[in-house]
């Protein structure tokens, strides 16, 4: 019997020591990720229309245009620009150059509804032939919407906090036309998700 309590405290010590061995001398692994995304966003609607607008005048769209983060998973921000129309080719101005004979300002910015008529409330939202960055304070009436750090859509959560954006339209139009007239122009926006 002595031998054999003698034989297991024995075993239980060369466990230890071996246990202790294995602890004393740890190792690891590093194991990557990179996790991949299709940034992508949707305008859901296809087409707005000012109507009839006089020369030399301003008009804000009665309803926006729905931009939406369908992206799987990435939070995005918005560049926007803006096109020449056609099929009269006048020239998309920013607003420090102004409106003119065959050329005129359009300007975008995010909002829950519809903005005024004022130009101060349009202060950083005209387009140009060129992309823009959105930011904290250009494409966007009053911050309550921008078009930066969108949230990816998430089914059944297309709120203003959400995935989606209401982008509302106001024009200066041409102050006098050399072509054109009475023939609609399409102006085409391109909003790229970066």
């Amino acid at each position: 019997m002595k031998k054999l309590i003698s034989l297991g405290l024995g075993l239980l010590l060369v466990g230890s020591v071996l246990g202790i061995g294995e602890a004393a001398n740890p190792d690891s692994v590093y194991v990557y990720v990179t996790v991949t995304g299709v940034l992508s966003v949707n305008i859901l609607e296809t087409a707005l229309d000012f109507g009839s607008v006089s020369a030399n005048s301003t008009s804000v769209l009665s309803s926006s245009a729905t931009v939406r983060n369908d992206s799987n998973g990435l939070t995005e921000s918005y560049k926007i620009k803006g096109s020449n129309s056609s099929p009269s080719n006048w020239t998309i101005a920013s607003a420090a150059t102004g409106p003119g004979e065959n050329r005129f300002v359009l300007y975008a910015a995010f909002h829950g509804s519809q903005p005024g008529d004022v130009d101060g409330t349009w202060s950083e939202d005209d387009l140009e032939s060129t992309d823009q960055n959105c930011s904290d304070t250009v494409f966007t009436i009053d911050g309550t919407q921008k078009g930066t750090n969108v949230p990816a859509n998430k089914p059944g959560n297309y709120t203003a906090t959400g995935s989606d954006r209401g982008m509302w339209f106001r024009i200066k139009t041409p102050t006098s036309l050399s072509v054109g007239s009475g023939t609609a122009q399409t102006i085409t926006v391109t909003v790229t998700a970066m």
